[in-house]
């Protein structure tokens, strides 16, 4: 079985891209594949509340055509064209700004095709789940279950803040009555 380059493989195979005589699209399209093929590349950190709807009606499964993406926080071609454009030479500071740069929250379709509204992200820490596989991410019983955990926590916090809410609404009531 092959070995997964280090950071260090693929930081010389990105000063390698930028010393390439070819566009700067051109380069985009060879970064990418040169280091962006990794079990934790796309890594996913949050999710939208919409986005967390559609699994819980999918009972917490990856589904044909469920309309879930992994959208980028931020643009990729943004990210590359930055590396490209200033290229950095120290492995870990360079490693750093690209893992930062790639992660990912799950969105619906129509999130990904505009702007993912950062307020209403659900973060969370999710490491060795939801990893690279192919164009995908891998979805085992362990992703499911975290997402349903992550469902009932954020459904009990929406329980409480409504409940919350509506006791200082009726003491609000009972004050003025009185």
């Amino acid at each position: 079985m092959e070995q997964e380059p280090t950071p260090a493989d693929k930081h010389a195979a990105y000063l390698a891209v930028c010393d390439m005589r070819l566009s700067t699209t051109q380069k985009c399209r060879v970064l990418n594949e040169a280091i962006s093929w990794h079990k934790d590349s796309w890594r996913v950190v949050g999710i939208t509340p919409a986005a967390l709807e559609v699994f819980a009606k999918n009972n917490f499964k990856k589904v044909a055509k469920m309309g879930i993406h992994r959208a980028h926080l931020v643009d990729r071609s943004e990210t590359y064209k930055h590396m490209l454009n200033s290229p950095m030479y120290n492995c870990d500071e360079w490693w750093d700004f690209y893992c930062k740069n790639d992660r990912t929250v799950f969105s619906t379709v129509s999130e990904n095709m505009g702007d993912v509204d950062e307020e209403s992200i659900i973060w969370f820490d999710a490491e060795g789940l939801f990893l690279m596989q192919g164009f995908a991410w891998r979805h085992t019983k362990q992703e499911s279950s975290f997402l349903k955990k992550l469902y009932r926590e954020v459904k009990k916090q929406e329980f409480e803040s409504t409940k919350e809410e509506t006791l200082q609404f009726l003491e609000k009531a009972i004050k003025e009555i009185l």
